[in-house]
């Protein structure tokens, strides 16, 4: 979008200058002002000047769109400081370029007159809101030229710059520097343009959350509307004059390259415009880099007879797993999908207890490896181990009869990264059999509120499937923003050390929901958290990471007990049966598996009703009047009992919003009377 100076305000040289008038027709311009109008100000002008303008408003020149002689001749500034001035795009705002006129203030004010930098901003089509960005020069993001080898300490070393990520393996390889240390009056962005290695330099984003984002910017990801066909695609993308980077497993879902946007962010910017205009395109966003999205502290290996202390770890101890396998241990038709870096397909802790994958399927989703989704990190083998292990090693699950799903996403330095996770959740709903139940647990953050991964996340939630999020370690204060895990479509899990109180490095605020064992985050093991490790072995680890698949294992233990309830249900009922903490900001409270069940003094037990029974053959056929009038129900639960059923068994039920244990009990002692 152009910015723009008012018709109304501007100077006589604005108005020649960038309206290309005669200074007599300036003049005469001025002296007609105010203009009240658009047609006020068109009737004024010149035919084609009139066509420049929106509204009363003349839009200013684009410094990355401008040339050398552009400069020289409006500003009045020497060659080789115009070549200076190009040669540092993009810029984001004129204020970056005050180090170039620092004794000449009044070539400054020239250039501030008739020029403007591009303001990094769109909408979002989903949710209707701008997001605009302002760029954060203290960290550049540096896309290394394909085939390069330096590492990103080599290149950043001499130039006094700090690597705050390292470089992955992926085609498009990215690294971003800590430029707050480099030495005074040197400009960090003109010395890494000119490493060999280095195909572009960006400054990173701070959106109004205060959260960082990265983005190269001639990338963008565009989704189109289910039934746009490869003619509707193509067609669009010939318009904008777009290239596909890569088509996405998930139908219509597109990165494309913006040719020229990375010297001039406007072409970005007027292309997501364009994109998000067509009805064809469900959202177009700019392609965001993950970097650093994973939240480990660091994965310790540990030789097993440290974890020989106890039969059963404190950490399922304290949510009552012991108590809660007393009444189910699981079912195989309860799926979690564990959408992380991929899993240990030998260890044997977790044998038995992953989905089988089809041959022609792959769960691999990086540029990284085969099919499988082998894991080279380590932190979706322990996140598993703590859902399906089996025991070897010492390794307990907490839903050991369920199953894993382990599909293998990118998570740090990939222009894919978001897109590919986007895919790999709408995967995991595709793949799971109907007769099925789908949990999601997503372990990672996203460098702010990312469309592509919010869209992924509700339609999940639309299809019954229960997304359980970790709400973020090592927060600055209360409710600090942190994504995808404060959307509120998921469950947000924060952590408790094994004193039950908030780990300090735990996020807290209003956007958790429940808090669940993920270690002290001390140096002593036996205080943080033991799963299963990389070549077959055990790891100790500490973190929200953790925290969310024990609320995801509770929730696939209460499905496998009642399989008819639909996801909110689900959560309602786990939520519900949480134990209050001393501390505030952790949800609901503590996890409290046994009681998310039935099976404590947080929910109130009663016998389940025989599969025969006059209460539950009522539920199952009466209608809406007749179940309100017998049992006093309100309207909305009776509405959610007709929604869900048939019911298997009456015990079935609880848990639907609104139903009270009385109202149970007057069911289950129905006589059809």
């Amino acid at each position: 979008m152009a910015q723009t100076i008012s018709l109304n305000d501007a100077s006589e040289d604005q108005l020649v200058t960038l309206l290309g008038l005669t200074a007599d027709q300036a003049r005469a311009i001025i002296g007609r002002r105010p203009f009240v109008s658009a047609e006020a100000a068109a009737s004024a002008l010149p035919r084609a000047t009139a066509a420049k303008l929106s509204g009363v408003d003349v839009p200013l020149l684009n410094i990355n769109d401008a040339t050398a002689s552009d400069l020289a001749r409006i500003v009045r500034i020497a060659p080789d400081l115009a070549q200076s001035i190009l040669a540092g795009r993009p810029y984001y705002s004129l204020f970056e370029l005050r180090r170039h006129f620092a004794g000449d203030p009044a070539a400054f004010a020239r250039l501030a007159a008739f020029f403007c930098a591009a303001e990094f901003s769109y909408r979002d089509k989903l949710s209707g809101n701008v997001i605009r960005l302002v760029p954060d020069r203290s960290r550049m993001l540096v896309r290394f030229a394909e085939g390069q080898t330096e590492s990103a300490k080599d290149v950043g070393h001499p130039l006094g710059l700090k690597p705050m990520s390292a470089r992955t393996r992926s085609p498009q390889q990215y690294a971003v520097y800590d430029a707050r240390q480099v030495e005074s009056g040197a400009d960090p962005v003109a010395a890494l343009r000119k490493e060999a290695s280095v195909a572009s330099v960006m400054p990173s984003f701070k959106d109004k959350d205060g959260c960082t984002r990265y983005a190269d910017g001639e990338l963008c990801l565009v989704q189109f509307q289910h039934g746009a066909s490869l003619v509707d695609q193509s067609t669009l993308l010939a318009s904008i004059g777009a290239a596909v980077q890569e088509r996405h497993r998930t139908p219509g879902l597109l990165t494309v390259r913006i040719p020229g946007a990375g010297a001039n962010p406007a072409l970005l910017i007027n292309a997501l415009a364009t994109f998000n205009a067509s009805d064809k395109v469900k959202f177009a966003e700019p392609a965001y880099i993950g970097l650093n999205d994973l939240e480990s502290a660091a994965l310790r290996a540990v030789p097993a007879v440290e974890t020989e202390t106890a039969a059963v770890p404190w950490n399922l101890q304290l949510v009552r797993a012991v108590e809660a396998w007393g009444l189910t241990t699981g079912s195989e038709k309860i799926v979690v999908a564990v959408i992380d870096t991929g899993v240990d397909m030998t260890h044997p802790a977790l044998a038995g207890g992953l989905v089988p994958r089809p041959q022609i399927e792959s769960w691999n989703f990086t540029d990284v490896g085969g099919a499988d989704p082998d894991d080279d990190e380590g932190h979706g083998t322990f996140i598993a181990g703590l859902l399906v292990g089996n025991g070897a090693m010492g390794i307990r699950g907490l839903c050991p009869q369920c199953r894993v799903l382990p599909l293998k996403v990118p998570l740090e330095g990939a222009t894919q990264s978001y897109g590919r996770r986007r895919d790999a959740i709408l995967y995991a709903l595709d793949f799971a059999p109907p007769d099925t139940r789908l949990i999601i647990n997503l372990s990672w953050k996203t460098t702010g509120d990312i469309a592509a991964i919010r869209d992924a996340i509700n339609v999940a939630a639309s299809r019954n499937a229960l997304v359980v999020c970790s709400a973020g370690n090592w927060p600055n204060g209360p409710s600090e923003p942190h994504f995808p895990s404060d959307y509120p479509s998921n469950m947000s899990v924060g952590a408790v050390s094994p004193d039950e109180r908030r780990a300090v490095y735990s996020f807290y605020g209003a956007e958790v929901d429940l808090a669940a064992p993920g270690g002290s985050g001390s140096d002593v093991n036996a205080e943080n958290i033991t799963s299963s490790g990389l070549d077959a072995g055990l790891a100790v680890d500490f973190g929200t990471s953790f925290s969310a698949p024990h609320v995801a294992g509770a929730a696939a233990l209460v499905w496998s007990r009642f399989p008819n309830l639909a996801q909110r249900d689900v959560r309602t009922r786990l939520e519900g049966a949480a134990k209050p903490l001393a501390d505030d900001g952790l949800g609901r409270g503590l996890l409290d598996a046994a009681a998310g069940l039935g099976g404590g003094a947080q929910i109130v037990v009663t016998p389940p009703a025989s599969a025969d029974s006059a209460g539950l053959d009522a539920v199952n056929n009466d209608d809406l009047a007749t179940l309100i009038a017998a049992f006093h129900l309100l309207p909305i639960t009776a509405r959610l009992l007709i929604a869900h059923r048939p019911f298997s068994q009456l015990d079935e039920i609880r848990g639907i919003l609104g139903l009270t244990d009385e109202q149970f009990e007057a069911i289950a002692a129905f006589s059809g009377v």
